[in-house]
């Protein structure tokens, strides 16, 4: 069985970051129009890898947000089954569960 999930991805003046799963598009569309606004200021993102990110936005920014779906496995998802361990063969061998 698989299961949807959403991605995002910002460009900023020509410079594209993945976003982590959690970002949401209505969000980001909500806090960049607040600081615009407000005259510019900077807007905290989460990124793939858990890493934060603090961008500027003024009323002169170019940004695009793009969300594209993406099928994922239900094994994948399931916190209750273990998955590989970056190097294990054998994902049930090894002892390890899901790194997410």
């Amino acid at each position: 069985m698989s299961h949807t999930i959403e991605r995002l991805h910002i460009s900023v003046e020509g410079v594209t970051h993945a976003l982590a799963p959690l970002e949401t598009v209505g969000n980001l569309k909500r806090d960049i129009t607040e600081v615009v606004r407000a005259g510019g200021g900077f807007v905290d993102v989460s990124v793939d890898g858990g890493q934060r990110i603090s961008i500027f936005f003024s009323s002169t920014t170019p940004v695009t947000i793009s969300a594209k779906t993406v099928r994922v496995d239900a094994d994948i998802i399931d916190a209750t089954r273990p998955t590989a361990h970056v190097g294990d063969i054998d994902p049930y061998a090894s002892g390890y569960v899901d790194l997410i």
